[in-house]
């Protein structure tokens, strides 16, 4: 039989083991959390571009797979007011809408669908979601290729054309279309659009927007998809 310090090794080492394997439980949730925030991102980002480029001029800093910022820094034309929840002053609130305009525009994206943008995008810093641009204007052969890489991903052109328009039917083409991520920027922007004219038009891509029709007071309803367009 062992003797008291034998027992009171064993005692101990027994919670040591104890205190080990709670700590290794709380890692590997916290691992299968960020895990499943990312999965949930890359899938939103393939979905809606699957080149996953920004727009020129926005900065992403360090981006998820939807070309949206991860992490704490932000760029040069960062989301000011966005961490603490208050907006920023007149005068930054100016310059900062005319330099995304001014972004979106050269990119060749529509300056109506800029403007609108860049008042929500304003809108959603000061509520702390950051919006990001991850595509705009394409080119036709930009847009073919896409409808290609689609094919080759879902397996038929069928399903594709749920998915890419036509180079001559795009709206992303004409640079009336935007696609904005990360995932709670497009939610956010999905639940607040139509304030300032922006509306999501298909209800698999959470990050399609376009400007609001001429002469509407709300955006239409949802299209399932894009294959209504070809």
């Amino acid at each position: 039989m062992p003797g008291p310090l034998a027992a009171s090794v064993a005692q101990e080492g027994a919670r040591r083991r104890r205190r080990r394997g709670a700590v290794l439980v709380v890692v590997l949730a916290v691992a299968t959390w960020y895990g499943v925030r990312w999965a949930e991102d890359a899938f939103a980002g393939s979905q809606g571009d699957p080149s996953a480029a920004t727009v020129p001029g926005r900065s992403s800093g360090d981006t998820a797979a939807d070309g949206s910022p991860e992490g704490g820094q932000q760029d040069d034309g960062g989301r000011d007011g966005g961490r603490d929840g208050h907006a920023p002053a007149d005068d930054d609130l100016e310059a900062r809408l005319t330099r995304v305009v001014d972004e979106l525009t050269a990119a060749g994206i529509d300056r109506e669908l800029s403007r609108r943008y860049a008042r929500a995008d304003a809108a959603a810093a000061a509520e702390g979601v950051e919006l990001v641009v991850t595509s705009g204007r394409r080119s036709a052969a930009e847009q073919r290729r896409l409808f290609d890489e689609a094919v080759e991903r879902y397996g038929s052109e069928r399903e594709a054309r749920r998915w890419v328009l036509p180079a001559d039917r795009s709206a992303h083409v004409a640079g009336t279309a935007i696609d904005v991520g990360r995932t709670e920027g497009a939610l956010w922007l999905g639940e607040h659009g139509q304030e300032y004219g922006l509306c999501r038009v298909y209800a698999n891509e959470i990050w399609h927007f376009e400007a609001m029709p001429d002469g509407a007071d709300r955006c239409p309803q949802l299209l399932p998809d894009s294959s209504s367009g070809w």
